[in-house]
């Protein structure tokens, strides 16, 4: 008998409320730059049949979010000019001096909003799933202003314009502008490294672009961890171009090639000898078109210490002697391999043999572990890697699958007219080029 009593004195007597039809607010809505977050609506007035409710303050805006394209500002948001949002408001009427509510009626054994006008600034609004005591609406709203040039038509056909003048310039690069662009054109000579000043620095005092480096010596003593891995990262993610690294003999050449090592590895996978950073690219000491010099009192331990890790290089290795200067000068290197050990499994772009399709993964050439040379022996290749970096081979009989990301609207992959009446196709593989139509209705054993 409480218990329901009390469901009785919750449900609003109907006598005393004053239920709306209609509300017109008028509300201060943001203006350009203003903060999302920061911006709080101000309302002006709220017109009903019995007056204003916001003079009375028998009504307030309880909560109001926004959706859309923001500018950035200090620390926020901002709206911007031109530019239309969505909005979600909720007003609440406190019953300052009357039990105000939005009409509504007893739905699913609960009271919410039905037949009730909501407008702000004469927009017209849609209302949500709402209690009459706290209505909730969505609306649009155009923020006052023009929007930029860049996205309106006359900004968009200017830049048209642009193109197509662009587009009918006969030799608007010139042979002599493309020459001076050419890698033979602009490479950098040696460029030494200094524990004064970074390799980053030394290009900027020279003018010179990363991608333009073709030989560098590494010198000195003394270089702290980060001067060396700043060196370690300049070299290998960019200079994509460098044809030789010199180390000299006062530096640490194993140290230096476990550095290039772990630069090489993903951040995110350092585990996965297959998300090694040369599987990505083929640019600088990715490939075997950058070689690195050690001194030769120092290929024992350089050796060594190949064997003793998973370090693949694949870069080329090769030892000098006597002084650095001098074999750079008289050329005197030589192979570190007297007889090749082809058991290094580099997934690189220079040592595929044949690039993978729907039936098979790409097959690579093994590579030298001791020296980074490739073996190019199309009788000796593998397929893949697992995690731990063991290899699985070559199976003439594996199916890899079909990659559906090729559009062709041809009669092969028609599909038929949609209810719009435009025309539909099916995607083709991107190897093979048949439809996903056909290879779902065929067996494995006929594609």
């Amino acid at each position: 008998m409480l218990w329901i009593l009390a469901m009785i004195s919750a449900v609003p007597s109907q006598a005393a409320d004053i239920l709306l039809k209609k509300l017109e607010l008028e509300v201060e809505l943001p203006c350009p730059g203003d903060g999302k977050r920061a911006f709080k609506p101000k309302l002006i007035s709220a017109k009903s049949a019995y007056g204003d409710l916001a003079a009375s303050n028998d009504v307030v805006i309880s909560n109001i979010s926004w959706d859309g394209t923001f500018g950035e500002s200090e620390g926020d948001y901002s709206f911007q000019a031109g530019y239309t949002y969505r909005a979600v408001m909720s007003i609440t009427f406190t019953h300052k001096t009357k039990d105000y509510y939005a009409n509504n009626s007893l739905q699913n054994g609960a009271y919410h909003v039905k037949d009730f006008t909501l407008t702000i600034n004469g927009i017209p609004t849609t209302m949500q799933l709402s209690t009459g005591i706290a209505p909730r609406c969505v609306f649009n709203y155009t923020v006052p202003g023009e929007l930029s040039d860049s996205i309106t038509e006359k900004g968009a056909q200017r830049f048209y314009d642009q193109i197509k003048v662009r587009r009918s310039t006969p030799y608007l690069f010139g042979k002599k502008y493309a020459d001076s662009l050419l890698f033979e054109n602009n490479r950098s000579g040696l460029i030494e490294s200094t524990t004064e000043k970074s390799l980053g620095d030394i290009l900027r005092e020279r003018d010179i672009y990363a991608h333009n480096v073709d030989k560098v010596l590494l010198q000195g003593e003394g270089y702290s961890d980060y001067q060396m891995e700043d060196c370690i990262h300049m070299i290998v993610r960019g200079m994509d171009r460098i044809e030789e690294l010199w180390i000299s003999n006062e530096m640490d050449a194993a140290d230096i090639l476990l550095r290039i090592y772990k630069k090489m590895l993903s951040p995110v996978f350092p585990n996965y000898i297959f998300h090694q950073y040369y599987v990505e690219t083929s640019l600088g000491p990715c490939t075997h078109h950058t070689t690195i010099f050690v001194p030769e009192a120092q290929l024992k331990a350089v050796k060594e210490y190949l064997n003793g890790t998973k370090i693949q290089p694949v870069y080329s290795i090769r030892a000098y002697r006597g002084n650095v200067r001098d074999a750079m000068a008289k050329n005197d290197t030589y192979k570190i391999c007297k007889k090749h050990v082809f058991t290094a499994t580099i997934q690189a772009a220079d040592r595929a043999y044949e690039y993978g399709n729907c039936d098979h993964d790409t097959k690579y050439f093994y590579s030298c572990t001791l020296c980074g040379e490739c073996e190019r022996n199309p009788k000796h290749v593998f397929r893949k890697l697992k995690m731990d970096g063991t290899t699985v081979g070559v199976d003439p009989n594996d199916f890899i699958g079909h990659n559906y990301e090729l559009y062709i609207a041809d009669d092969d992959h028609y599909v038929g007219t949609n209810v719009a009446g435009q025309h539909i196709y099916w995607k083709g593989c991107v190897w093979c080029g048949k439809s996903e139509k056909y290879h779902s209705s065929h067996p494995r054993s006929l594609i």
